[in-house]
């Protein structure tokens, strides 16, 4: 710990650095607000601009856009129901519900500040418990990642739906999706209809984009077009009295914690573990019937578990050479570029470099807060405008996201019909938070547990024999006892 204290500090505060830092949370934040771009997208577009810099401020430049762009994510998320990335998703289900209630400035408000938190705990891990967190992780293989996508899905299948039968009609239909496209071991073409473009599958985005935003537009063109959501421009300031903040620290350092823990897994990432986060919130809430309409819990609990998510998954890069996240597999590119090759030597060969992230990691963290506070108003200010005119500005932007994820009318389609789906399962109350959550692990579900199969030589008892995979097994058995269990005493 002292050695961290030892560095040079000369090297985070020189010109360069500071400036790579600003520039990289400002466009981070404008390209998180904007669907169908993301991190990934963004460090690779800012990759060949790194090539005259020196390493330091390079990477400074590529992790504060990646911390930016998850809070970025949300503003988008909030003010017109698209999510910016899908890691954004959760916070959506009660962050717009409360942005249409005339609230936009709060709704954003507890974004920024559980943000701020989430990735400040999740900085300060990355510094304390690098090098322990990964004597953990390191043992983590096929079993226990499959075990632990199925602990992510088994805890939202109670979510957005009181029905646990039209919950499980919803994973079953996410999971169906994730079949479409090239089989993840052997490569056969699976539901592709001869399509070129769909042997990658469905993307993501533009379901996204389609569930959430292009059935939004069918809600409200159902409605009074002339509306305002919002009538009084004091309710779009970007605030948060400390009173609220205070009563929701508990969950949000919590939920740091856990998105700090799903970063370090590799293949996880900043989308399950905003879920998870989510669910566990709903889960231990006093008041779970107010998810999903607006609750303060349901926005601060997975905000904060995506931006320490960032420091989660820089554990495995700095120490393993492993990338947590595509986004770090972007950034480890540009270290590339640069001649340093990450991995178990960065810290012994590169020891400026490493703690540069780390104090740099926390000084991005701080100009996203400073830049949400003083710019994000502007976003929650189209909230003031007519209902006739925001239809026309969120489908103009889902259609152009939809088309951008793949440049590829195809996607456009994807996105119209999951709209009209995601319309009629609201109508009809089925859980769209299981369905888009057993999306995004459904691929990593069937790869894990083809793989421990195959290590196992088809034999079960591999999810028993390993220690922390039995672990993980325990939980989801008393998971399931406690959810049955809760249904029965509350029918009683």
């Amino acid at each position: 710990m002292d050695i961290i204290f030892n560095y040079d500090f000369s090297l985070l505060f020189s010109f360069s650095s500071l400036a790579a830092i600003v520039v990289g949370t400002i466009i981070g934040t404008m390209v998180g607000a904007l669907p169908g771009l993301g991190p990934s997208v963004g460090c690779a577009l800012l990759i060949p601009f790194t090539y005259n810099m020196e390493p330091i401020p390079a990477v400074l430049l590529l992790v504060s856009l990646y911390m930016s762009s998850q809070y970025g994510g949300s503003i988008s998320s909030i003010v017109l129901g698209i999510p910016g990335n899908p890691s954004s998703v959760p916070a959506l289900l009660d962050g717009h519900t409360l942005a249409k209630q005339g609230f936009p400035g709060k709704a954003l408000g507890y974004v920024l500040y559980a943000s701020t938190t989430g990735g400040f705990i999740g900085a300060l891990i990355l510094m304390v418990f690098t090098i322990p967190l990964m004597y953990i992780t390191i043992r983590f293989s096929d079993p226990e990642l499959f075990l632990v996508a199925v602990l992510g899905l088994l805890s939202i299948v109670t979510l957005g739906s009181e029905d646990i039968s039209k919950s499980l009609v919803s994973v079953t239909l996410g999971l169906f999706l994730t079949f479409i496209g090239l089989d993840v071991l052997s490569g056969a073409q699976r539901y592709t209809f001869g399509t070129v473009i769909l042997m990658d599958g469905i993307a993501i985005v533009p379901l996204l984009t389609g569930l959430f935003a292009i059935s939004e537009v069918l809600n409200m063109v159902s409605g009074d077009l002339s509306h305002k959501t919002v009538d009084k421009w004091e309710n779009i300031k970007v605030t948060l009295p400390w009173k609220e903040f205070k009563s929701l620290f508990k969950l949000i350092f919590k939920s740091s914690i856990m998105g700090t823990l799903f970063g370090v897994i590799p293949a996880t990432g900043a989308a399950a573990a905003s879920w998870f986060a989510y669910s566990h919130a709903k889960r231990t809430s006093k008041n779970p019937d107010l998810f999903g309409q607006g609750s303060p819990e349901g926005i601060a609990a997975p905000e904060s578990a995506n931006n320490a998510s960032v420091g989660g998954s820089l554990v495995p890069f700095l120490t393993l050479g492993i990338p947590g996240s595509p986004t770090i597999a972007v950034i480890a590119s540009a270290l590339m570029i640069h001649g340093i090759q990450p991995g178990p030597h960065l810290l012994s060969q590169n020891p400026d470099l490493v703690y540069s992230i780390f104090w740099g990691v926390l000084l991005s963290v701080v100009f996203m807060f400073l830049v949400g506070k003083y710019t994000t108003t502007m976003f929650a200010s189209l909230m003031a405008i007519p209902s006739y005119i925001l239809v026309t500005i969120v489908f103009t932007i889902s259609i152009i996201g939809a088309y951008a994820a793949r440049n590829s009318i195809v996607d456009v389609w994807i996105a119209l019909v999951a709209g009209i789906l995601g319309y009629f399962m609201k109508k009809l109350k089925f859980s769209i938070p299981a369905f888009v959550l057993a999306f995004v692990l459904g691929r990593m579900i069937e790869r894990n547990f083809r793989r421990s199969l195959m290590i196992s030589q088809g034999s079960y008892m591999i999810f028993v024999t390993r220690p922390f995979a039995l672990l993980f097994l325990i939980i989801i058995v008393l998971m399931i006892v406690s959810t049955f269990w809760g249904r029965k005493k509350k029918a009683a």
